[in-house]
């Protein structure tokens, strides 16, 4: 006996440890002795997932998202041309809660209402991407939005001339709204199931349109930015807006939210592990009395991890 161990127990705790760090060290080894992260949200999901649906669908996104660039009057190209810009957008995804159809007046007015709050966060419009209007006038360019084209103001120049607005101020027309999306064939805005016997759609989308200033410290206000937009209004508001017919999802592309939340989750769950980790601790020391078998268990979990 060695100090009330017996020489077999020593053994079995060194070779435990041993066999452990061995392990770990050629692990990392390896990987080039880093810890990968894997940042794709692909590698998290199935093949078929919702969420991964979802994730596909922004690539068609981009092709429109660069045709409205295009569309910027002159005022814009000038200020292109003084100014160095870049470009980014942010999409937000709307699925109905009952799983069957978003285009309906209380799905389409609770969009209306998320994407106000949105664009009254502090520091938005700072980043919008500017439309010219008139040679002096400019203003955000408006969401590519369904919001948009169901809520359009009109106003009546005389009694023959109507034009409208799409800005998402006016008053619902749902029929109306549902023949301009079969006409135009709006798969932007409904999945591949809309059509004329099925003017229903699971989910629709918005994109908004922004740009920063190409310096290191507006690049880096812009991601701060996303990070308050994720942290003060994002990352609970289906819960504290209280949604009763959608769900909100957003994807940015720069991927600054999805980078955030993740590093959140991480620090979560290493807090968690720590408490697992002082459980264990507490409980063997209590049970066994023994700091050099505690030592031993805790470097074993913790090996683990690697």
């Amino acid at each position: 006996m060695c100090h009330g161990y017996s020489i077999l127990s020593l053994l079995l705790i060194f070779l435990s440890l041993g066999l452990g760090g061995l392990l770990s060290w050629l692990g990392i080894k390896e990987a080039g002795y880093t810890l990968p992260i894997d940042w794709e949200v692909s590698g998290y999901l199935l093949a078929d997932s919702e969420v991964r649906f979802i994730e596909e669908a922004v690539d068609s996104a981009v092709l429109e998202y660069e045709e409205a660039l295009a569309n910027a009057g002159d005022v814009a190209r000038r200020l292109t041309d003084t100014v160095r810009l870049r470009y980014r957008d942010i999409t937000f995804y709307y699925t109905a809660k009952d799983g069957d159809n978003i285009l309906t007046e209380e799905a389409l007015l609770e969009i209306r209402d998320f994407e106000t709050a949105v664009q009254a966060f502090p520091g938005f419009l700072k980043y919008c991407r500017l439309l010219a209007l008139l040679p002096d006038q400019m203003e955000c360019y408006p969401a590519i939005s369904v919001v948009s084209a169901s809520f359009a103001s009109e106003s009546r120049a005389n009694s023959t001339h109507v034009s409208k607005r799409y800005d998402g101020q006016g008053e619902l027309d749902l029929p109306k709204l549902l023949q301009e999306l079969l006409r135009q064939k709006g798969d932007y805005y409904t999945d591949s199931n809309f059509g004329p016997d099925n003017l229903k759609s699971r989910y629709t989308r918005s994109i908004f349109l922004q740009q920063v200033i190409d310096t290191d410290e507006d690049l880096l206000a812009y991601e701060e930015f996303c990070y308050r937009l994720f942290d003060d209004l994002l990352v609970n508001i289906n819960e504290v807006k209280g949604y009763k017919h959608i769900t909100v999802s957003w994807v940015d592309s720069r991927q600054y939210m999805y980078q955030h939340e993740l590093w959140m989750i991480l620090a979560h769950d290493c807090i968690y592990s720590a408490g697992a980790i002082a459980f264990v601790a507490i409980f063997l020391i209590v049970q066994l009395r023994s700091f050099l078998m505690v030592a031993g268990a805790v470097l074993a979990i913790l090996l683990s991890f690697t």
